[in-house]
Parts: structure tokens; sequence; C-alpha cells
């Protein structure tokens, strides 16, 4: 377990001192992935300005562009996927979503016949995309043609789909769209469900600041008190909570600022 997960947690890690240490938001851009283990809802914010660049080509309309960017394949095999044995990766799929959504078969993504054809692009002739585009995912076959664009992807996630249903859960789904304080990046995610209840925790960084913090749909914990809900956080979750916390409730989520991380 550990060691499939500490290239992730290596890369987030520099990432973070890094960022404290500056006192600088992280690089743009950066995809949120999930990595093996026994909970497949533990994700990690990996920025692409840590990878190496390549140059590639792409048949795009009959205009032949050169571009650069991150192999697909680096990109999993840097959240750890490589650590599935090869015959079981035919059992796993990489969900990769952006303006559109699309999936590849994990062995073929780690596979010739797609590991140096599959690309998170970043600059076009030496320029760099444009937020509206970047990360921009890019296939070509052997004629260097585009046969699969994504634009802005901001998340992969690959799915047991022998284990697992590959819709998100509905309720991890709807904590995943919260949006941390203005200023702030998470860092890291993790879901979990406990006596029923939904809770997302997340480290975070910004302005020189970094914390743990813990966020619930309201409509679960809505006649809940100050008193049960740091009590469930503590005793349920096993969460370690500051003396200082705060907790906001809004519509549609509640949030605990847990304190700084260990």
């Amino acid at each position: 377990m550990v060691l499939v997960m500490q290239p992730a947690r290596q890369l987030a890690a520099s990432a973070v001192c890094a960022a404290v240490l500056l006192g600088q938001p992280f690089w743009e851009p950066s995809i949120e992935t999930n990595y093996p283990g026994v909970n497949a809802n533990r994700y990690v914010n990996l920025t692409l300005e840590g990878f190496p660049r390549h140059g590639f080509a792409m048949q795009n309309h009959g205009t032949r562009c050169e571009m650069s960017g991150v192999l697909l394949a680096q990109f999993l095999e840097t959240a750890g996927w490589t650590s599935i044995p090869a015959d079981k990766r035919t059992q796993f799929l990489v969900r990769i979503e952006g303006d559109e959504v699309a999936t590849l078969p994990l062995s073929e993504a780690l596979r010739r016949s797609l590991e140096d054809r599959s690309w998170l692009a970043l600059e076009q002739c030496g320029t760099p995309l444009s937020s509206n585009a970047a990360p921009l995912l890019v296939v070509v076959d052997t004629n260097d043609a585009a046969t699969l664009t994504i634009k802005r992807v901001r998340c992969i996630r690959v799915v047991n789909v022998a284990e697992q249903r590959l819709v998100e859960d509905v309720e991890f789904g709807r904590l995943s769209e919260y949006e941390s304080d203005q200023g702030t990046r998470m860092l890291w995610k993790e879901y979990v469900r406990v006596e029923g209840i939904s809770v997302m925790i997340f480290t975070w960084s910004g302005q020189g600041r970094h914390g743990r913090s813990a966020v619930l749909l309201s409509a679960q914990v809505s006649k809940w008190n100050e008193g049960r809900l740091r009590d469930f956080l503590t005793s349920s979750v096993a969460l370690r909570i500051d003396s200082e916390a705060k907790i906001w409730r809004g519509d549609e989520f509640t949030m605990v600022r847990l304190g700084t991380p260990p």
C-alpha cells in the first residue's frame, strides 16, 4: 500500500512545500486523479508543470500542428497505476473528464499502442494553450491524425469495472463540486461514508498557509448542532480538530476547518 501511494504523495508533498515556503499559488494546470489502493476514492492534484515535456505532431482537419505536452502513460505511471499487474489491467478503464468525457482501456494506455500517442497537450507551436483548452487530451493515430481530443481535462479516474460501478457515487459527486476558499487550492481529496453520512476531506494551500478541512452535505447534517457535528468528525470519522476550528454552514455544504495537517 505504501509503495503504491508513494509517487503521488511525494509529488504532491513537494508541491505543498514549495507553495508554502514561497507563499505562492500552485502552478497551473493540474489534474485531479485517484491512485491505487483499497479506497479508490482517494485523490491527489498533480500539477503538470512537474512533468517532462515532449513534442509531437497532430493533423487537424488537414493542418499539421506541432504540439508539446505530457505523456498520458507517464501521468498514470506517476499516480502509481503501473503497479497493477499486466494480466489485471484489462479490468480497468481510464475515465478522462473535461469538456467531454471519454474512457480508454488502462491496458492500452500503458502499452505501445497508446503510450506514445496519448498526450496531455499544453503548447501549440511553442505557445501555451489558453485556459479554454489546456490541458488538452490528444490521441493520435500512426498518421498523426487526431482520433480523440478533450479540452480542459480536470479529472482522470481509473476504475476497476470488475469491482466498481463506472458511474460516480451521486453524493460524492455533489461534494466534489464544493469550491475551496478564494485564494486557496485543493491538493488532496478523500471521500468517506460513515453512518450513512458522506464526507469529503481535503488539504489545501494558499497565501502562504496550508490546512485541512472536511465538507458535508448540509441536508444530511441540518439538524445537528455544533457539538454533535464535532463529535461525529472526531469519534466516528477519527479526524483531529483544532480547538480553534471554524464551522461554516451554507445551503448546500457544511464546511469544518480542521486545522493544520499533522
